[in-house]
């Protein structure tokens, strides 16, 4: 079976990143929204098995000034 990677890079505002974290647990309910942005701003990466069997990586990038 093959496999695609995806690498998306989503510029948003803290709001918006908020709001993206509070539909996570739309899909899964391994994760709340709370600890989803916890993880993602200490240690900028977070793993997220949906329930269809897919894998997502989420990171916050910085842009270099």
């Amino acid at each position: 079976m093959p496999k695609l990677l995806v690498v998306s890079i989503l510029d948003m505002t803290d709001q918006q990143l908020k709001d993206y974290a509070e539909a996570v647990p739309n899909r899964t309910k391994d994760i709340t929204a709370e600890k989803f942005l916890q993880t993602l701003k200490g240690s900028g990466q977070v793993n997220v098995k949906y329930p269809d069997g897919t894998f997502t990586t989420y990171q916050i990038i910085k842009e270099l000034q």
